[in-house]
């Protein structure tokens, strides 16, 4: 029973503001406009109330809903005045009511009287003050451990943001532009671009439950294995194509090739010419850009493949 009684005078509190809001909102409209909508609201308040409970109902509603004057005076009263009505000055001690009528204002207020309402709020105990988002521990903790921050340093989460759309437009610039040269570099390569890693973030921080942590952390992986990779066989092409020149142009691999020539009458030195000049025939630009290219793309795969086995 105290529970129905409770919910009782929850719905008269809210039926309450509503009339009062009502008779704000027409205050300037004729009586019997006014008491059209006051009757409707409170014969759609009636159809939520069991039969039993409507005498209930409407005599504590009876008893709580004031003919509001809109005569509302705030200041002290004068000497030898009556002050604010006792009406009026009920509503001023209802804070459902004065609640109602800041969020009815709230859309009409400029930005500094918001920030004004808030910090009045904030003195009052009745908002919070400036405590910073709640943040998680154990990811906190990880992310001060990498940025060499102690415990005791806050973060800033207007800056926290604006670093983190940094580092997303970098990541994303680059995720683009390293698949795009991989494609270049190795067109027949059966290592592909998985989900561009924009989209898997960006479903990741919108709570996307369809891709995990550890989803993301492998595609962001996956990016950093290729930018290392690449990076790296670009340090080593320059090696690799010259030993793989050096070889085919060698003195020893020239003469080797001159022995199995036929033709006895031909001396070894004209054969050794004859092999060099096909050799060098066969190596244009276009032939060595692509020697470098494939070098580039076997030293990275071989890299990437070697440390994606297990152990390596």
């Amino acid at each position: 029973m105290p529970e129905l009684l409770t919910d009782l005078s929850r719905l008269v509190a809210a039926t309450v503001n509503r009339l009062r809001l009502i008779q704000v909102d027409f205050a300037d409209q004729p009586q019997q406009t006014r008491e059209t909508y006051l009757g409707d609201e409170v014969e759609h308040a009636l159809s939520k109330v069991l039969p039993e409970q409507r005498g209930p109902f409407l005599a504590e509603l009876k008893a709580r809903f004031p003919t509001w004057d809109r005569q509302v005076d705030i200041t002290a009263p004068s000497e030898g005045s009556t002050g604010r009505s006792a009406l009026d000055a009920r509503e001023l001690s209802d804070y459902t009511f004065l609640i109602s009528r800041l969020i009815d204002l709230a859309p009409s207020l400029t930005e500094e009287q918001r920030k004004t309402a808030i910090a009045r709020l904030a003195e009052a105990g009745l908002a919070e003050q400036g405590g910073g988002p709640d943040w998680p521990a154990a990811p906190l903790k990880a992310l001060k451990t990498k940025l060499q921050l102690t415990d005791r340093d806050e973060i800033d989460a207007g800056k926290f943001i604006d670093l983190t759309t940094q580092l997303v437009t970098f990541i994303v610039s680059l995720d683009q532009l390293v698949w795009a040269t991989w494609k270049q570099v190795a067109p027949k390569s059966d290592m592909k671009r998985p989900t561009p890693v924009q989209r898997s973030m960006g479903r990741f921080i919108a709570g996307d439950n369809e891709v995990s942590p550890t989803q993301l952390a492998g595609d962001v992986d996956r990016l950093r294995q290729l930018c290392a990779g690449v990076i790296s066989a670009i340090a080593q092409a320059g090696s690799l194509f010259a030993q793989r020149h050096v070889a085919k142009f060698s003195v020893a691999n020239i003469e080797a090739y001159a022995d199995k020539m036929p033709g006895m009458l031909v001396g070894k030195e004209v054969k050794c010419w004859r092999q060099y000049k096909e050799l060098s025939t066969a190596m244009d630009v276009q032939t060595i850009e692509i020697e470098i290219q494939n070098a580039i793309a076997e030293y990275t795969e071989t890299l990437i493949r070697g440390r994606s086995r297990p152990g390596a």
